[in-house]
């Protein structure tokens, strides 16, 4: 996969998840496998700060 199609999947990531979303909505959404996103995307963004892991629950919501 490229830097590119990288980039438009985190793009996708951060609109769809403007309202809160579980992990398996953002990997059907996308079509991708959940463990997959996870550790490509969804971890590295909560630590990079584009995303937020709301607390007591497994949902991601774009952070601002």
């Amino acid at each position: 996969m490229s830097e590119r199609d990288k980039e438009v999947i985190i793009e996708e990531i951060l609109k769809f998840c403007i309202v809160a979303r579980k992990a398996k909505d953002i990997a059907e959404h996308l079509g991708l496998n959940q463990n997959t996103l996870r550790a490509h995307y969804l971890y590295s963004m909560v630590k990079n700060g584009q995303l937020k892991r709301i607390k007591g629950v497994t949902n991601y919501i774009t952070a601002n």
